[in-house]
């Protein structure tokens, strides 16, 4: 049984793109709530020929993202920045799986999360395990993604099956041709990377669905003026 979308005038949102790092969230959607790791199934993650990230259907592919609570205002800055008026994505309420929720940040505000220090507390708790996993394996371990779990060492990590709720999900079915990344979206996509990973992503979901498109980089200074809600993308 699946829960509905709306919940006290709030939205379920599914992020798989750039919206994965809660900084450029708190920026666009300043009112929302995280509330934890979600799956998609049935969906295969793509950058479309517009170099942005969608999603497209696929029976065989799972696609990973966090999901956060919207406020009705929110919900209207995202439709503009994710170019609903123009046809760049559509809107869509689709079931997804609700799992790994940190109990320290569920249900917290984005912005506070991002001021706090609970979000770099989990991240050197994360780092202390991949060291782990590195030590133990090798360094081509990690690099890989590991072949026998997808997400087992993660601090986070409760039960292998979440609650099913149905989410807001933007994506296109105009625009689902193979495509390259805007090079500015690298790096954006790259800071969400890392803080979904921290949150509960799996290693192995992110090296076999997102790496093929979106290639590692040198740690950079992530340039705010990227995130404002002026600019339609992902």
């Amino acid at each position: 049984m699946s829960s509905t979308t709306r919940n006290s005038s709030r939205t379920l949102y599914f992020a798989y793109g750039s919206n994965l790092h809660l900084k450029q969230m708190a920026t666009r959607c300043p009112e929302s709530r995280f509330i934890g790791l979600g799956i998609l199934r049935g969906y295969r993650w793509q950058i479309n020929e517009r170099g942005y990230a969608n999603v497209v259907e696929d029976s065989n592919m799972t696609t990973e993202g966090l999901c956060y609570l919207l406020s009705a205002k929110d919900e209207d800055r995202l439709d503009r920045n994710e170019g609903v008026h123009i046809g760049a994505y559509e809107k869509a309420e689709l079931e997804v799986e609700l799992v790994c929720r940190p109990a320290v940040l569920v249900g917290q505000d984005v912005v506070e999360i991002v001021k706090g220090r609970a979000l770099e507390a989990l991240t050197i708790q994360t780092n202390q395990v991949v060291e782990e996993e590195i030590e133990r394996k090798g360094p081509s371990s990690w690099a890989t993604a590991g072949e026998e779990e997808e997400s087992n060492n993660w601090p986070c990590v409760g039960t292998n099956r979440g609650e099913i709720a149905t989410a807001l999900v933007y994506l296109s079915t105009t625009y689902k041709t193979e495509g390259k990344p805007h090079e500015e979206y690298v790096s954006r996509m790259n800071a969400g990377i890392k803080d979904a990973l921290v949150l509960g992503m799996s290693s192995l979901f992110v090296a076999s669905a997102i790496r093929p498109y979106i290639d590692a980089e040198p740690e950079r200074l992530f340039n705010e003026a990227e995130a404002t809600t002026d600019t339609i993308e992902r």
